[in-house]
Formats: structure tokens, sequence, C-alpha cells
């Protein structure tokens, strides 16, 4: 009697224990979101225990977002005040942003310009900005200090130096896209398996496939028609999507839409699109090329995707008409 009591009671904790370690291993999906980089930022995971994945990542966004910012003592902040002046030594992060926008930059002829904040800030596009449309003569004057060719960066003793005084970094164009690199990098680490980093719908990167194994559908929303979608693209393994529009930071003057994606060898917003999305390897590069890609002409967009073999582009121009390229 003692033995068969011994092995129902046996039995009920392996039971038990099996009821345990299946909740415990069994994959679940999380989503959250919290507000940075000027946007609020979602993650949907998939995997064991995800949350502390998703805690992480966030945690992630949130130390890029301090390095790149213009917040008191950043990277960006401290480089900026000593412009003209001397080097200021950067992050690991910042370097490797700026050694990746000095590797597109002859690609891109130069459209990319991270020197760009003098603009900005005269157009007041900056964060605690009034737009405005400054005058042709206050364009001219400062123009000539947007040039990333006047920013020395040095790998070995980890500086960047600009050139100029009144010269100033803006990395409001690809920030989001390396935060949202690293958050995935973070996510991977912790072993998830599928997950969506969604940066505001302009900046996004997945891993894997969603949780009942189908692809990653991203829409893409119209620029002139609110609430319909433009396209529907899938987004393979891993892949990443970013889009700039004239849609997401403008103003209206005398019946003309001036946007904040400015041409840094005009000072004016570009004119000939509308939106324009990249498909690409890595956040970071589809935001860099889908802001460059809305100031070059078509012809050239052309000629750099012909070295850009991974890169799919969907563009609307001025005329709404949509060309896809890739």
């Amino acid at each position: 009697m003692i033995k068969r009591h011994t092995i129902i009671i046996l039995s009920v904790l392996a039971l038990l224990l099996l009821i345990w370690w299946l909740r415990t291993h069994r994959e679940q999906t999380v989503t959250k979101s919290e507000f940075a980089l000027g946007t609020f930022i979602e993650i949907t995971a998939t995997g064991i225990n995800p949350e502390p994945a998703v805690a992480s990542a966030f945690a992630e966004i949130r130390r890029i977002e301090q390095l790149t910012g213009l917040n008191r003592n950043s990277d960006l902040d401290l480089v900026n005040r000593w412009a003209g002046i001397k080097p200021v030594r950067v992050s690991e992060d910042t370097m490797k942003i700026l050694k990746f926008i000095q590797k597109y930059d002859q690609l891109v002829a130069g459209v990319f310009d991270p020197t760009i904040a003098p603009l900005i800030e005269l157009w007041g596009f900056g964060y605690e900005g009034r737009p405005h449309l400054p005058q042709a003569e206050e364009i001219r004057s400062i123009i000539s200090l947007v040039n990333f060719k006047q920013v020395k960066l040095d790998s070995q003793a980890g500086t960047v130096m600009l050139g100029r005084k009144g010269m100033g970094l803006d990395l409001g164009g690809i920030a989001k896209g390396y935060a949202i690199d690293r958050a995935y990098q973070k996510l991977r680490q912790a072993g998830i398996n599928s997950a969506l980093i969604n940066g505001g719908s302009s900046s996004i990167r997945v891993i894997g496939r969603r949780a009942d194994g189908r692809d990653w559908q991203i829409g893409i929303g119209h620029p002139r028609k609110t609430g319909s979608l433009l396209e529907r693209l899938t987004l393979p393994h891993d892949r990443a999507l970013g889009t700039s529009a004239d849609t997401q930071n403008f103003f209206i003057h005398n019946q003309v839409r001036y946007h904040h994606i400015l041409n840094p060898r005009t000072g004016f917003p570009a004119r000939d699109k509308i939106l324009v999305t990249v498909v690409a390897p890595t956040a970071m590069e589809s935001d860099l090329l889908s802001t460059a890609f809305f100031i070059l002409p078509l012809a050239q967009i052309r000629q750099a995707l012909k070295k850009l073999p991974e890169v799919q582009v969907i563009l609307m121009d001025r005329r709404q008409k949509v060309i896809k390229i890739n």
C-alpha cells in the first residue's frame, strides 16, 4: 500500500513538473512599445520567455538615443560645440554610423550629409524648432557649412572633428535605423526567432517569419490618401525597410509644401518625389538610402542600384507615378 501511494505521489509530482516545464519552455509572443528617437517604437517578439529580450532591445534603443541625440553632453552635442576647435572622442557606435555614411558617400553623390544640422535649424525642422520658410540669402550664408568632407574621422583615436565653427552634425536620418539594428542584434542574441521591430513605420526590421509561420507583410501608407495603402510588401527573413516621405515633417506656405528632406547642395527640400521606400539587408542601410534616393534624380538611383543587388526600391514621383526598381 505504501509503495502504491509512493508511486501515485511521484506520478503527480512528475505531472506537475511536466506542466511547469511546458509552461516555462513554451514559445510566447509579446508586444511592447516605447517612445524613443522621436516616435513610438513597437517590438513584437516570439520565443521562450521573450519579455527580458524585448526589455534589453529597448534599453539598447534608449542607449543609442542618448549617444546620437542633441541632449546635453551627448556625442553630437560635444562634437558640435567644439566645431572648428578640436577633435572630440566619441563612442564606438557614433563612429560606426559616421564611417557607414562615409562608405556610401560617393555612391549617393554626397546627398546624405550628416553636417546638415545648420540647415535643419534654419528651416526650424529640429526637435523644438518652428518650421518656416527662410530667406534665400540666409540659406546662401550657411550652406558652405554643410560639407561632410570637412569632417575628420580618426578611427584609431576614436575622435571626430568638424572643420569649421558653425558646423553641426545631425544623425536624424540614420540613427533610428542603427538603433533598430542594435535592437535586432539583442533579440537575436537572446534566442528570439520571430520578431518585428517597427520604428514608427518609417524604419522596420524583422527576424524570421511571423509566429504563425507566414512571411511578414508590411503595408506602405499612401502619402496622399489617408487610410489607404500604396503597396503591401513581403519582407523576407531578417530584412529591413526604410521610408522617406514629404508627409512626415512639413508645412504649407503659399500652397507649396516644404518638408524636412533637404538637399544639402541647394539648401531647399527635394522636389521630384513624394515617397521612397527601400528594402535592404539592414535598417541603417535602408534609412540612409531612402533619404538619399529621395534627393537623387531617378537616373542616378538606377545607377547606384547596379552596385546594390540586395536592395529594392519603390518610389512615388511628384506626378504620383509609382516606380519599382530591382
